[in-house]
């Protein structure tokens, strides 16, 4: 079996390996003066650039763009590339992303890709002026704890119970891509090796819920004590396929799908999906915050919680939440419904400061709420968006919290995750990736965190 420690090593080979190829695939290096992008207000911001194309020096045109949180931007044409590029603003709090555009002799972009992928060649890095200082564009509502605990009131009318089990053989099973943060987990569409089998039994299972049941992929460590487990219950992004079986020793993991729907299907099934019962999902109900469909979303979160703190394995207080991108942000509420939950990893999560666009700035994923001159284009959006903001359920999360936030993430805005890590209460640890854009992030910090909780609850 792959102990904790020996799967990290072979993870960290792993990064190692794309890191190089990496740097094969781009012979450049855009830099800052301050390694972590992060500035105080009058700071002037100094970007380096060191720049090759094909191996050899590019001295040919070059365009620079800002791009503030407003998504505003301003773009200066170069004959050559500047050794250094310095930029300077007294707005704060901001945040400003520097794209480099390597042009040709008649000063239009250098386009890389074939077919419908064409696309100019540009080079991102990101910069945060005070994001400490980052507030949420709406305010929290008056009754929004007490919107969710009525809403958790009548879910604790449904009992917690299994509407399906469906046992899954080990030998067989396979994960799609899964977040680097599962340090212990076997590498993405490998089969598993035999030595998995009769070491750990998994289950496709679905729970009782309001609405739409809870639909997941439930793996245990065969023969596990009852209240000897600790757990991890992740959730997965946008637009969501199935939840895919992960082990681990010691631990029991629930993987859980957005929408409940079945797991294990082809690719098409989740393409069709998403084109016709669920197609634009995101907006539905977002004028009535009794109809919006993240209420639906955020209750199955806590369900998939109380399902797996009534499992007899759980050691009952070792509740461990994941998430990336949509799996992020329902890390957040769900964290900030459940007080027992005691560690989470939020990798660029979404649904963070939907009222982004009333304090002109762009919001977080999916961008509910449209803005104009400051008021909300569609009142009634304006008033149901604050119960759904990941940002504002933040500040009721009791749980050790690591976040990680792309500072040239296009999807969910940077600011939008600096609300959210700002708003937590106690303890916490942000992951600040100046070159990162929206995809699964690596936090060292959390794996080591994460190896040390699991293995204090298996000492005990």
């Amino acid at each position: 079996m792959y102990s904790l420690k020996k799967s990290l090593s072979l993870l960290l080979i792993f990064g190692m390996f794309i890191v190089l190829k990496a740097a094969d695939k781009y012979d450049f290096k855009l830099s800052l003066d301050k390694k972590n992008g992060i500035y105080t207000k009058g700071d002037k911001i100094k970007l380096s650039l060191k720049y090759l194309l094909n191996r050899k020096a590019y001295n040919g045109p070059v365009s620079i763009t800002v791009r503030t949180a407003d998504w505003k931007t301003d773009t200066k044409v170069f004959d050559a590339p500047p050794a250094e590029f310095i930029y300077s603003t007294d707005k704060s709090p901001e945040t400003v992303n520097f794209i480099v555009t390597p042009l040709n002799a008649d000063k239009k972009p250098v386009l890389i890709g074939k077919g419908k992928r064409v696309r100019p060649r540009t080079f991102m890095i990101g910069a945060a002026i005070d994001p400490q200082e980052f507030k949420t564009g709406s305010a929290e509502p008056a009754d929004f704890k007490q919107f969710w605990d009525n809403a958790k009131a009548e879910l604790a009318k449904v009992p917690v119970k299994e509407l399906e089990r469906k046992e899954l053989p080990v030998s067989n099973a396979k994960v799609g891509k899964v977040p680097s943060y599962f340090a212990f987990i076997i590498a993405a569409k490998m089969p598993f090796p035999k030595v998995l089998e009769g070491k750990f039994k998994a289950w496709d299972v679905k729970v009782a819920c309001v609405g739409v049941p809870v639909s997941g992929v439930l793996t245990i460590p065969t023969n596990a004590k009852p209240k000897s487990l600790p757990a991890i219950v992740s959730f997965n992004g946008a637009p969501g396929k199935s939840a895919k079986a992960a082990f681990a020793d010691n631990v029991i993991r629930f993987d859980v799908n957005p929408h409940g729907f079945e797991n294990g299907q082809p690719d098409a099934f989740y393409k069709n999906i998403h084109a016709t019962k669920l197609k634009a999902y995101m907006f539905r109900g977002t004028n009535n915050r009794d109809k919006c469909y993240f209420l639906g979303m955020y209750l199955r979160a806590q369900r998939a919680l109380d399902y797996v703190k009534s499992l007899p394995e759980y050691d009952g207080k070792t509740l461990i939440v994941v998430g990336n991108s949509q799996g992020g942000g329902q890390t957040l509420a769900a964290a900030g419904l459940d007080s027992d939950v005691k560690l989470i990893y939020a990798s660029v999560a979404a649904m963070c400061d939907h009222g982004g666009g009333l304090v002109n700035r762009r919001p977080g994923w999916p961008r509910l709420l449209r803005a104009k001159n400051g008021k909300a284009v569609v009142p009634a959006v304006g008033k149901t968006a604050p119960y759904f903001d990941a940002a504002i359920f933040a500040k009721y999360v009791k749980a050790e919290a690591y976040l990680t936030v792309g500072l040239v993430d296009e999807v969910c805005a940077p600011a939008s995750v600096f609300c959210a890590y700002n708003n937590i209460p106690g303890k916490k640890h942000l992951a600040i990736l100046p070159y990162h854009g929206h995809s699964r992030t690596y936090s060292l910090e959390f794996n080591k965190r994460l190896l040390e909780v699991i293995e204090a609850a298996a000492k005990k």
